[in-house]
């Protein structure tokens, strides 16, 4: 009798420590900022991807995406996104079928935001992203990049001469034509 007492005393200990970790890695789940979201590719009769389903998705994925999990879960991609770049579905295809991880940064136009990304296989045919909106910086980035253009063609194009010089060591670093 002591031994069943015993063994009963561990099965709920071990199962409230199992609920308190599930309730945990709920919290974590449902207050992450990055989005996260589970998916399962889809294939045809030939085993080639043709989709994929969302299964599971944190707030942060709906804010980031501004999908809704009510819409959106127990939905294909070409379901939710019709327009959406075949390049998600070819990329998540390697990651859910060989289990090889990926990280990219890529530009959704029918969300017209840029991501920065990492997609991992959960089990065989499933495979979860998380994921950050970097528009702001891509933006950021592409002004940056603007005008730089602009200051290369004035100061190439600009009739008197121009140098570059290192105020460290008055070498010129740069001289138009």
């Amino acid at each position: 009798v002591i031994g069943s007492f015993r063994e009963v005393t561990e099965q709920v200990v071990a199962h409230r420590a199992l609920k308190q970790k599930t309730e945990e890695m709920r919290q974590i789940f449902q207050n992450m900022f990055g989005g996260f979201a589970l998916h399962e590719i889809l294939t045809d009769e030939n085993g080639q991807p043709v989709d994929y389903r969302f299964l599971d998705m944190n707030p942060a994925f709906e804010q980031l995406t501004g999908l809704k999990a009510q819409e959106v879960v127990g939905k294909t991609l070409r379901e939710v996104l019709p327009d959406a770049e075949s390049f998600w579905i070819e990329r998540y295809d390697r990651v859910a079928l060989t289990g090889e991880p990926t990280a990219f940064e890529a530009y959704e136009p029918s969300l017209q935001r840029h991501f920065s990304i990492r997609a991992f296989q959960t089990k065989p045919g499933q495979f979860v992203t998380l994921f950050f909106d970097i528009t702001e910086r891509k933006k950021a980035e592409e002004a940056l990049e603007k005008s730089a253009r602009l200051f290369r063609d004035l100061f190439e194009n600009a009739p008197e001469m121009q140098l570059l010089i290192d105020p460290q060591d008055a070498r010129i670093v740069d001289a138009n034509e």
